[in-house]
């Protein structure tokens, strides 16, 4: 802390204060954030050493870069760059109507930022307003990694964490989720950006998840942008699955265009593969760790100044509008460059989706002389040779009249010569019928062909038994009776008589029914009274207080003396 000067106290985080500071030997500005490191529990520590790391480690501009790191009076100090431009949030509030330019050069900025955290497995999970800050040039850096999660093995998590107002469906149901909820909080930014109101409000937090969950933030909401208004529409989706890929969104030729017509770099690099050994407990391992984080990363650092007149980052080229939406003095009779059109994650999609172009194969020359194929055969020294065959190109528009080759003419095999006789077969004798031939079936009369008669002899029909009535009198059963050995079979006619079920009377029963709810509702019941006070009035058995207003000085005592149970009662119970 003696290397710096505290100049005034700017706000107050979740785990400290932040302050403007100088450093002594440069007079450089810097923001210095103390956080208390006794008294909080593991989760809290890891989530310090999480935004220590990722303050180190990254390389995008767009992000918070940290320059110092030291221990004073028992708290941690983070040194970070100073933005003097304040938050988005206070920036949208002074300036009511941005323009659409601004607009999309703050909202590319925040994509390439936290596309460069998802390319290293990283997802911030608390983008709001409040943790963009905006530079008096119109950059912006975007801060606070306490709550990020590195997601390596199973690239999803399921913890309730963040911002309410920010918070996607899924992360409000404690579902999985993974990187598209980053792309929920930029939606839910640029919803701000462009209507100057959130998305989703509530009264209360179960309100609010209701909304979130059910809620069309686009009913009866007037389209300012058609591009941007789509892009919101896919960004602020309930369905994750449909949400817009950052990826995708950036790599599109049109996108890449307007990235560069602004002039804003999306590197997509890894980040340095860096890994704190463990939590230190204790203030004497804070400053032990905080010392080889310092040789690692070689801190303190001096920040470089930006001492460039041209063109920034933070806005276009020369030939095209500046961030405050006026044109150079030295352009004014020029052409004002338009910048290309911000497209939609649909109309990428579609164009993914459609069938890549067939180039048409190209016609060999025709003066070209044709290739010659070699062949090798087998156990042959030398390739032979063959030429490869040709046909004359034919095409529609020039077509050479050939007179037509006249047909080949073949000569016809002449027929053998007559040859000698083939031999005779030699004769055999007819085979022996097995059945000697029958006489036509005109002549045989009709009794001569029976039906074979059957191997088996033809079962005799079961003896019928006729059982006597009186002999076997009738069972009446419930069920029918079992067909078994000696039961006789079951007659319908000594089955018994069904009696008619009686109707039930339901006006007869009404009656009674609300004659008895009629003397349950104007019965009176008298109150169980232990004993009766002389001092106390009774009416119909029911204690009447007398008026206490302006008499009694301790209402409470004489209430309870009323209400209370007798001395009698009591005394009877001690002497049991």
């Amino acid at each position: 802390m003696d290397n710096y000067k505290i100049i005034k106290y700017i706000n107050k985080g979740a785990f400290g204060k932040i302050y403007l500071v100088e450093r002594k030997d440069n007079r450089q500005k810097y923001a210095m954030k103390t956080i208390k490191i006794t008294g909080i529990d593991r989760y809290q520590k890891v989530s310090i050493l999480n935004e220590i790391k990722i303050l180190l480690i990254h390389n995008s501009e767009f992000l918070l870069k940290c320059y110092d790191l030291f221990i004073a009076k028992h708290k941690l100090c983070i040194i970070t760059e100073y933005i003097d431009g304040g938050d988005l949030d206070q920036y949208i509030k002074n300036n009511k109507h941005l323009g659409d330019d601004n607009i999309i050069q703050i909202f590319l900025k925040i994509c390439v930022g936290i596309y460069s955290l998802h390319i290293n497995s990283i997802v911030h999970r608390d983008i709001k307003p409040a943790n963009i800050l905006v530079t008096k040039n119109g950059g912006i850096k975007i801060c606070d990694f306490g709550i990020c999660k590195v997601l390596d093995y199973n690239k999803v998590t399921n913890t309730m964490i963040g911002t309410p107002y920010f918070m996607s469906p899924e992360q409000m149901h404690e579902k999985y989720y993974d990187y598209k909820v980053d792309v929920w909080g930029i939606g839910c930014v640029l919803y701000n950006m462009l209507y100057g109101k959130l998305p989703f409000e509530g009264r209360s937090i179960v309100d609010l998840k209701h909304n979130i969950q059910n809620r069309d933030p686009f009913f009866r909401l007037h389209k300012k942008n058609a591009n941007l208004y789509n892009i919101l529409k896919e960004m602020l989706d309930k369905n994750k699955i449909k949400r817009t890929n950052l990826k995708e969104f950036l790599d599109n030729k049109s996108n890449k265009n307007l990235l560069k017509f602004y002039n804003i770099e999306n590197k997509a690099e890894k980040f340095k593969n860096y890994i704190i050994p463990s939590v230190p407990i204790t203030e004497y391992d804070w400053q032990k760790a905080l010392n080889k984080i310092k040789i690692d990363f070689s801190l303190p650092k001096i920040k470089i100044l930006n001492t460039n007149n041209g063109p920034t980052n933070n806005g276009p080229t020369n030939n095209g509008p500046t961030n405050n939406g006026s044109t150079d003095n030295k352009c004014v009779n020029k052409i004002v460059a338009r910048p290309p059109k911000l497209v939609p994650y649909k109309n990428i999609k579609n164009d993914m989706r459609k069938a890549p172009d067939i180039i048409p194969r190209a016609v060999p020359p025709k003066n070209k002389a044709p290739l010659k194929k070699t062949y090798l055969r087998a156990g042959v020294r030398h390739a032979k040779v063959i030429p490869t065959p040709t046909r004359p190109l034919s095409s529609h528009t020039n077509r050479v009249s050939v007179a037509p080759s006249p047909p080949k003419q073949y000569r016809k095999t002449p027929p053998p010569p007559p040859g000698p006789p083939p031999a005779l077969a030699r004769q055999r004798p007819a085979p022996a019928l097995a059945c000697p031939p029958q006489a036509p079936a005109q002549n045989i009369a009709p009794n001569i062909y029976k039906p074979t008669p059957p191997m088996y002899p033809k079962p005799t029909p079961p003896r019928e038994v006729r059982h006597n009535a009186n002999a076997f009198p009738p069972i009446h059963r419930r069920s029918r009776p079992l067909y078994g050995r000696g039961t006789p079979p079951y007659n319908e006619a000594y089955a018994p008589e069904k009696k008619a079920r009686k109707k039930w009377d339901f006006d007869n029963a009404m009656k009674k029914r609300s004659a008895f709810l009629k003397y349950i509702r104007n019965k009176d019941y008298k109150p169980y009274m232990h004993s009766k006070d002389k001092n106390i009035q009774y009416i119909n058995n029911v204690p009447r207080l007398p008026k206490i207003k302006n008499k009694f000085k301790n209402v409470e005592s004489k209430v309870k003396q009323y209400w209370a149970p007798s001395k009698k009662i009591d005394d009877s119970f001690e002497n049991k």
